[in-house]
């Protein structure tokens, strides 16, 4: 799967002291775990570790890991749960890593940082105050058609809902586009994931931003909503 997170996903490391191994090499022992998205590459400096960094490979699967001087490097293959040990010259670390993607339960999000919204942009014929007051009411018009909305991805199959109609179809992602395809009919969104759990989605609204204000100068609509995983799969 192409490396559509290269810049956006996220990588949580949480290492917490449990004491000095049993064994008799002397390096202080530690648990930690990390969390990314199917596809990405993450990276962390492991230097406050100590030197020498190696790691064994847990299964190579889920997660490929290799090492740069004293970077870790993880790519994730395939979504699931595997465990890594990572050693320097100090300490000894048992590592869980998750790797997870899109298949799952997701609903839209509609709160204050991570909302809907509309940018627009026009050839100068409508005032900033009536672009404005188009954009307010196209954020209402699809808050009102996407909140409350879930989505369930399978293998290659997915179910819509907004409660009141639902629907299904196939999807495919690629890179930073996902392909939802329904009815015959193929809808084009952007793609841009914001951590493990959370995308966000664009979608060319233009033609109905024209038809509803035709004498406004609009040239670009795009439409910008967040989906949360409520559910693993």
């Amino acid at each position: 799967m192409k490396k559509f997170l290269q810049i956006l996903s996220i990588f949580v490391l949480v290492v917490a002291s449990v004491g000095c191994s049993n064994s008799d090499d002397g390096l202080d022992y530690l648990q930690g775990s990390s969390r990314l998205w199917l596809g990405a590459v993450d990276s962390i400096n492991m230097a406050n570790f100590g030197s020498q960094l190696a790691v064994q490979q847990g299964n190579t699967n889920i997660v490929k890991a290799s090492v740069d001087s004293t970077v870790l490097v993880l790519e994730g293959v395939n979504t699931g749960m595997t465990t890594l040990f990572v050693t320097t010259d100090r300490v000894f670390i048992e590592m869980l890593v998750r790797v997870r993607g899109l298949v799952g339960f997701w609903g839209v999000t509609t709160n204050q940082k991570y909302g809907i919204d509309v940018a627009l942009e026009t050839d100068g014929v409508a005032s900033a105050e009536r672009v404005a007051l188009i954009k307010e009411a196209l954020i209402e018009q699809y808050s009102a058609q996407l909140a409350g909305s879930s989505f369930e991805f399978g293998n290659n199959v997915f179910v819509w809902s907004n409660g009141a109609t639902n629907g299904n179809g196939t999807w495919q992602l690629s890179g930073n586009t996902l392909v939802l395809t329904e009815n015959g009919t193929a809808r084009t969104l952007g793609f841009e994931v914001y951590d493990v759990d959370r995308v966000r989605l664009s979608a060319d609204v233009l033609t109905n931003a024209q038809t509803l204000y035709p004498d406004d100068g609009l040239t670009a609509a795009t439409l910008t909503f967040f989906l949360d995983r409520r559910i693993a799969m």
